[in-house]
C-alpha cells in the first residue's frame, strides 16, 4: 500500500530546478558541522587534481538542521588555478539540480584556505540530510588541486565517514577523502515536505521520502518522536500534498 501511494505522489509530482551563485571571501558565517580532514601538516593530507571530464563529489551528512550558510577548503597548486565548485543535495552519485554553483581561484602561494559563502542559494537541511560537494577543471584555466586526507582500509576507516565517488563510482580503494568544514546556521525545525532542501516540494522528496523511511534514516522521522512509522508517512504525505512546511 505505502509502494503505490508513494508511486502515486511521484507521478503527480512536478519538478523544480533552483540554482543560485556564489561568494569567495574569509568571512566565516555560521557554526561548524561537518569536518573532513585537510591539515598540510598531517601524514593522512592528500591532494587531489580536479579533471575537466571527470568531477568529484564528495558526500556530506548534515548534523544538524539549519541553512548551509558556507563551505571552506583548502587548495594547493599555481597562483590562477582553478575548479568549479557545485552543490547538489542526495546522495553521491547525484544528478539532481545544482542549487549552488561557483569558480574558486587560487590567489595565493602554498596552501590556501578559502571560504565559500553559500547563504545566497537558501539551502536549507534537516539533520540527517545528504548532499554533495561537486568539483571539477573548467576549460582555459589550469587544473586547481584541493587537499583532503587518505587512510588505507587496512589501519582501519576513513576519516571521514561520507564517500568519495569519480565520475560516478567510488574512488580507488575507499580510504580518499576531500577535505572540507561546513558550516550551518540553525533555523529550527526544517521544512518536512521540502524532505531533501532543494528548494521545491515535487516528486524527488517523495524519493527521498521512502528512501529514508525504508532504510530507517533519522530523517524520515519527520514527526521527531524518536521512532521511524506510519505515522511518519501519514504526517509526510500531509505535509507534502499541501505543499508546505
Amino acid at each position: 500500500m505505502i509502494r503505490s501511494l508513494k508511486t502515486t505522489l511521484q507521478i503527480a509530482a512536478q519538478l523544480v530546478f533552483v540554482c543560485a551563485c556564489a561568494f569567495q571571501s574569509n568571512a566565516q558565517v555560521g557554526v561548524l558541522d561537518q569536518f573532513s580532514p585537510m591539515d598540510t601538516n598531517a601524514s593522512t593530507l592528500a591532494v587531489f587534481t580536479v579533471s575537466l571530464t571527470l568531477p568529484f563529489q564528495q558526500q556530506v551528512v548534515a548534523g544538524t538542521s539549519g541553512q548551509l550558510s558556507g563551505i571552506r577548503i583548502k587548495l594547493y597548486g599555481a597562483i590562477g588555478s582553478g575548479m568549479r565548485l557545485r552543490i547538489r543535495t542526495g546522495q553521491t552519485w547525484s544528478q539532481r539540480p545544482v542549487l549552488f554553483d561557483t569558480m574558486v581561484t587560487k590567489t595565493t602561494e602554498g596552501y590556501q584556505s578559502v571560504w565559500i559563502d553559500t547563504r545566497g542559494s537558501n539551502i536549507v537541511l534537516a539533520a540527517g540530510s545528504r548532499f554533495v560537494i561537486e568539483t571539477f577543471a573548467v576549460s582555459g584555466v589550469t587544473p586547481g588541486r584541493l587537499a583532503g586526507n587518505y587512510k588505507a582500509p587496512s589501519l582501519g576507516l576513513p576519516l571521514y565517514s561520507q564517500p568519495l565517488f569519480l565520475a560516478g563510482i567510488p574512488f580507488t580503494d575507499g580510504g580518499w577523502r576531500h577535505g572540507f568544514e561546513s558550516y550551518m546556521i540553525s533555523s529550527g525545525d526544517p521544512c518536512i515536505a521540502d524532505i531533501n532542501s532543494d528548494g521545491g516540494i515535487d516528486g524527488l522528496d517523495v524519493d527521498d521520502f521512502f528512501n529514508a523511511w525504508e532504510n530507517g534514516e533519522v530523517n524520515a522521522d519527520v514527526n521527531v518522536d524518536g521512532g521511524i512509522d506510519g505515522t511518519d508517512v501519514s504526517v509526510f504525505i500531509d505535509a507534502w500534498i499541501e505543499a508546505s512546511c
